[in-house]
């Protein structure tokens, strides 16, 4: 032990991250302190947490239940030699207890022996953490060996987590994850600019079960390929102020041990910041105006729930810093011959961007005075990118921390910082669909004097997919009378936007990019 009670020096995956053993601890002590006694709470907080409606099985506090399961599972693997850490652990296992084996759990497996797989995960972790009991175990254990859990409907990333519950209570069961990551989001030649929030959730819960939560090396997919899907994720949330699914993006990338990025540390400084200034971490959905109007039971309901998941989600993310780095054996595939799957990303030709350019000019010309749209080209767009990020925000007229414009300030201002932010402004420019933004903000990623980003290529593929028979450019084009003027001004952006990048791939065609257009034919194939 030190002077200050921890293990001596042990090497751990947050020193990448410049955040020390000590600071990991105690974070993640601090949430685990934080679950201890926010749990025995929610018997008075349940009639005003969220109702899953009529016929859900589980409820709201079940899904809680689960999560903190979690941190006790992440929380013992790093407790070794951790006395204080070790004794939080506990009592969140105790206080955990009663209610994960509770008679309606048990009733509720015993009835629908699926639902180990859910309401049973918190009982499973604690067995595994050396809290046992054996009546509860034996109904849990014989739903989920009976073969009728895994007889009903489940996605993808859910399949994984039943995979990997089967491996906790099971260390032999040794899954087929190459099998079960074909046609799973997390294996999609999708960039995140055209994914929905759930899709993101699916990429970063997969990598949380396919990864044991950091013990096992994913090799079934290619870990840069994910790395930058995760990037893109987290500079979208942060340009969104979504720091729990920003967080899910950090603990993907510590999970898969890689080198921490740009986006990794503007990230976590974001993250830690909150934290720190707050005191605590608010999920997005947390609104000071409604908190501010309650008072004592239900004010402290509404705290916990709109607090609780990225606060959970950050001590998750220390959990896992805290480990040690996997050795380099931890990665078989390497000399076994066997290649990760490369969904490689479909990407857009400078010929499709040409075409694309000049239908929109058509459509412009036919429309409306083009001479008179001249003018609007770059004519609002500052050339800073945190004072685009700003002007975007203003326009939205939603008010922001601006949390990664205050964090990037830290950083040189170079062509990485400014390349990130541009990428976060496309990737939440179509998330709100204002192409127009998008539009821009592309035309300026486009003359920029380092490469174009992947994910700027990918707002070029999702702007062309934008584009109606006629060439106008919205989703909004057919037959909306109203929004005539705002279609003739995105389609004369588009144009110039689609032009100008066009010129930046007269060599080589984007689609020669690594892995690029492969990853449509692997999926079709199902391979």
């Amino acid at each position: 032990m030190d002077s200050n009670g921890h293990a001596p020096n042990v090497p751990h995956r947050g020193d990448r991250w410049g955040l020390s053993r000590e600071e990991l601890l105690t974070r993640l002590s601090e949430v685990i302190v934080f679950a201890s006694q926010q749990i025995p709470r929610l018997g008075d907080y349940e009639e005003y947490l969220p109702d899953f409606g009529e016929g859900s099985r589980v409820r709201f506090t079940d899904k809680i239940l689960i999560e903190s399961a979690l941190l006790v599972l992440v929380g013992q693997r790093v407790a070794r030699n951790e006395p204080e850490l070790a004794a939080a652990v506990e009592r969140l296992g105790t206080v955990l207890g009663q209610q994960v084996r509770s008679p309606r759990n048990k009733f509720l497996i015993m009835r629908y022996p699926e639902m180990c797989a859910s309401v049973g995960i918190g009982h499973a972790i604690l067995t595994h953490a050396g809290s046992v009991d054996t009546d509860f175990d034996a109904v849990f254990r014989s739903a989920l060996h009976s073969g009728h859990a895994a007889g009903v409907e489940r996605l993808p990333y859910r399949w994984m987590e039943f995979s990997w519950l089967n491996q906790l209570v099971d260390p032999a069961y040794v899954p087929d994850w190459q099998q079960q990551v074909q046609g799973a989001t997390i294996a999609s030649p999708t960039h995140p600019i055209f994914m929905s929030g759930d899709d993101a959730y699916a990429i970063t819960h997969a990598l949380m079960f396919l990864g044991d939560f950091g013990l096992r090396a994913v090799e079934e997919i290619d870990r840069g390929f994910l790395s930058k899907q995760l990037q893109a994720i987290i500079a979208w949330q942060l340009a969104d102020e979504n720091l729990d699914v920003a967080g899910e993006g950090l603990l993907g990338h510590a999970i898969l041990d890689l080198e921490p990025t740009l986006a990794v540390t503007l990230g976590i400084e974001s993250l830690l910041d909150t934290w720190d200034d707050l005191g605590f971490l608010p999920c997005p959905s947390f609104r000071a105006d409604e908190f501010a109007g309650l008072a004592g039971t239900a004010r402290r309901a509404y705290a916990f729930e709109h607090t609780y998941h990225t606060t959970f989600v950050a001590g998750l993310l220390c959990g896992v810093l805290l480990l040690e780095p996997l050795p380099a054996e931890s990665y078989g595939w390497a000399n076994s011959g066997r290649k990760p799957l490369h969904p490689g990303l479909a990407l857009p030709t400078a010929r499709e961007l040409r075409d694309a350019a000049e239908r929109a000019y058509v459509f412009c010309r036919r429309a409306g005075d083009v001479g008179d749209l001249v003018p609007i080209r770059g004519a609002s767009m500052p050339a800073s990118p945190t004072e685009r990020l700003q002007h975007f925000f203003d326009g939205l007229g939603r008010p922001r921390r601006q949390l990664l414009s205050n964090t990037v300030k830290r950083h040189p201002m170079d062509g990485a910082s400014q390349a990130l932010l541009s990428d976060a402004i496309l990737l939440l420019a179509a998330h709100e669909y204002r192409l127009d933004v998008l539009a821009q903000e592309l035309a300026v990623a486009s003359q920029d004097a380092s490469n174009v980003s992947e994910t700027a290529l990918a707002a070029a593929s999702y702007l062309l997919h934008q584009q109606n028979a006629d060439g106008a450019v919205g989703g909004w084009a057919s037959g909306a009378t109203s929004q005539g003027n705002t279609t003739l001004i995105v389609s004369y952006l588009a144009a110039e936007a689609f032009d100008l990048l066009a010129d930046r791939t007269d060599g080589p065609e984007l689609s020669t990019l690594e892995g690029a257009n492969e990853g449509w034919d692997i999926a079709a194939r199902g391979v």
